[in-house]
């Protein structure tokens, strides 16, 4: 006879209680079926795995150099330096107020030359 056990159930199968040929090959092809469909869900909990586990160690890392920087970024004593203009965006600043003052001349140049023609 057969003797099978899975997880402490025993299934004894006896010589009187034989299998045909056809019973045998389709409890192969389940066996088969079974044993690919263990095969799917073990690959797809090993791609599953990893990915979550960065998937947390990411969020975590997140968080915590959000709430280091909002730390820093509070601290009343660097208030003076983090609001101080950079010397880069003062000299940009000064030539756009330049070139804004000499537009404003020429446009007022031009509408004193469009009066004079009109008038």
């Amino acid at each position: 006879g057969i003797n099978a056990e899975y997880m402490g159930t025993s299934l004894q199968i006896n010589g009187s209680d034989s299998m045909s040929d056809r019973q045998r090959r389709e409890t192969e092809m389940i066996k088969k079926l079974l044993n690919k469909y263990y095969d799917i869900v073990k690959i797809g909990t090993q791609d599953k795995v990893p990915k979550a586990i960065i998937h947390f160690l990411v969020n975590k890392l997140k968080e915590n150099i959000q709430n280091e920087l909002v730390a820093a970024l509070y601290k009343e004593q660097l208030f003076e330096e983090l609001l101080r203009e950079s010397d880069d965006v003062a000299a940009r600043r000064a030539a756009a107020q330049a070139m804004l003052q000499c537009l404003t001349t020429a446009n007022d140049t031009l509408s004193e030359i469009r009066e004079f023609r009109i008038s």
